[in-house]
């Protein structure tokens, strides 16, 4: 530490990090002089391995895979995960549901089950929580429709 002060503190050119300006220039500039390593490659294999975030990536794609860019409630996703639990409940099974749903149904499970089930107000919570962040190559948008006092929530590409 004493010879990259010595040395000045020497910028090593790396990207920012968010909002820690203060700790890239002196812990990740730091280490980056001293072994050549980015901190900031530990943070996104972390991100990647996280498996809540997988799960969170799986159910953006399955509710792209359904709705697309159009825009929906958390009710219009709650009724495709009742209808896909509902067919599997029935024993003569006469109509498969869409893979699309079914796809749905167990990213929905994955991402909710484990908080005392699935439901549309769970949804739009899990929503608010994922706004605007970049999963997986998607991001979830949530914006309040006067006109029916519901949320419209929509997934793009990023």
């Amino acid at each position: 530490m004493r010879a990259y002060r010595v040395a000045g503190m020497p910028s090593q050119g790396l990207p920012g990090v968010g909002s820690f300006d203060l700790w890239s220039r002196r812990v990740r500039d730091l280490v980056h002089w001293v072994t050549g390593y980015d901190l900031a490659d530990a943070f996104k294999q972390n991100k990647a391995e996280d498996p809540h975030r997988q799960d969170d990536a799986t159910l953006l794609a399955a509710l792209d895979g359904i709705f697309g860019t159009a825009p929906f409630r958390s009710s219009d996703v709650f009724a495709v995960y009742t209808e896909v639990a509902n067919a599997k409940r029935t024993a003569l099974q006469q109509a498969v549901p869409d893979p699309k749903k079914t796809t749905l149904h167990a990213a929905l499970d994955a991402v909710l089950g484990s908080r005392g089930g699935v439901s549309a107000k769970l949804f739009g919570y899990w929503a608010r929580k994922v706004k605007g962040a970049h999963i997986g190559g998607f991001q979830l948008n949530v914006r309040h429709d006067p006109a029916t006092n519901a949320n419209a929530i929509t997934v793009r590409r990023t």
